[in-house]
């Protein structure tokens, strides 16, 4: 393999019987492979559009034929596949990589791990080895291979709550992660990184409070982190906790060094000179974050954003309907798009974007666009009934932080409230 080269990680075959390693062995193995600078691991934006392409479900299993024709369509060279099996009570571990083109062995490791508890130190002993025969540097492996148990956890039902959550945080649905992060963190209450996914998944969903107590405990724990997701800690930390811009813009900067295939420091720093009002930063980030993954969902969000600030509306329009014809738009698409209609004087449009949200996680904060909307064009009393709405939606919701902030808002008669997506959330 070379740096250019990308590697897709197939879903574990388990035959033991045991639920809890569905899921968590490849969450694991993805931890440790994404601590190296060397490997490229296909994302998982892609590989939901490959899946789509195929006709198949966004959430369909990776077997390894899934696997391998997501490889061939997409020009991935390796593919990297899992085995767990009882033997005993023991349990044998195999890893192999195989050039997906051809179906040929690039590398393989096979260890035994005496006792269920065991499973998750034989599993790093052999991603280690394997990222050596796959041709990494023995110094880079050396550098960049925390210990799986200190990276995550040794609680392979914490690790399985998580992998629940980091799933379908990843696909931008935070109010289904939250759940599966808290339980991650009841189970291991030392799991720095759940901590800190669960920090920003709150903080998209706009529980601040608890969203500042999860992110301040990351930080604390942050050295039970690989560096990859100690760097994501801090810069979160920076960001949302203490406001500190300059060492926010510094962590991922350094994020962006040591991790250069990682949209999310390009995603998160973009969000962050948005936030500043330097929208020319915010655009050069965004945009390359775009060219290290052009089916990354944050990215046009933000360079959307990014284009409406400049005031270059058309642009705005045009890289949110790119988003919405691959299906990969989310509540910052729809924003821009709403806010673009509304600066035209386009009502058709804008309450079409606003509807779109009905019967979704984002009706309550449309809602509150379309009474800020409302409130511009002087329709007091019309606004003051959508901001009742939408302000009993978020209490309804259990999201009291942000319901309480409309009271003052409203009163205020503040129409440029500025939703933290991803991104407009984070990652």
């Amino acid at each position: 393999l070379t740096e250019k080269d990308s590697v897709l990680l197939a879903d574990f075959v388990n035959t033991t019987g045991d639920a809890v390693f569905d899921g968590t062995l490849k969450q694991a193995l993805a931890v440790q492979l994404e601590q190296s600078p060397y490997l490229n691991i296909f994302p998982e934006s892609k590989i939901r559009e490959a899946l789509r392409y195929m006709g198949r479900p966004a959430d369909e299993r990776l077997t390894n034929d899934v696997a391998r024709e997501i490889c061939q369509r997409q020009g991935v060279r390796a593919m990297l596949t899992g085995s767990i099996a009882s033997l005993g009570n023991h349990y044998v571990v195999d890893l192999a990589a195989v050039n997906a083109q051809t179906g040929d062995s690039l590398a393989r490791e096979q260890v035994e791990a005496d006792s269920k508890e065991q499973v998750l130190k034989a599993l790093d002993k052999a991603a280690s080895s394997l990222r050596q025969k796959m041709g990494e540097s023995l110094a880079s492996v050396q550098q960049f291979a925390k210990p799986l148990e200190q990276a995550t956890t040794s609680s392979l039902e914490a690790l399985q709550a998580f992998s629940l959550g980091q799933a379908a945080h990843q696909k931008v649905n935070d109010e289904d992660a939250i759940p599966h992060l808290k339980r991650a963190v009841e189970l291991d209450p030392n799991f720095a990184l759940a901590y800190a996914t669960l920090g920003v998944a709150l903080q998209n969903t706009t529980r601040l409070t608890e969203s500042s107590q999860a992110l301040k405990k990351a930080y604390e724990l942050r050295e039970r982190a690989s560096e990859r997701e100690k760097l994501y800690i801090q810069a979160h930390y920076y960001d949302e906790v203490v406001l500190d811009f300059d060492k926010t813009l510094a962590a991922y900067a350094e994020w962006r060094q040591t991790y250069p295939r990682d949209t999310a420091p390009y995603d998160n720093a973009a969000l962050a000179y948005t936030s500043m009002g330097q929208h020319e930063k915010a655009l050069d980030l965004a945009s390359q974050a775009m060219r290290v993954d052009s089916k990354d969902a944050f990215a046009y969000q933000n360079l959307a954003s990014a284009y409406l600030g400049l005031n270059r509306l058309d642009e705005a329009k045009s890289v949110c309907d790119q988003a919405l014809r691959q299906k990969i738009d989310g509540i910052g698409v729809r924003i821009v798009l709403a806010d673009v209609a509304y600066i035209r004087g386009d009502w058709t449009a804008y309450d079409h974007q606003i509807e779109s949200g009905r019967g979704t996680p984002d009706e309550a904060f449309l809602l509150f666009w379309k009474a800020a909307g409302q409130a511009g064009l002087g329709k007091l009393k019309a606004s003051h009934q959508t901001w009742q709405q939408a302000r009993s939606e978020l209490l309804n919701a259990g999201i009291k932080d942000f319901a309480g902030g409309l009271l003052t808002i409203e009163a205020l008669n503040d129409a440029s409230f500025g939703y933290r997506s991803e991104e407009h959330t984070s990652e």
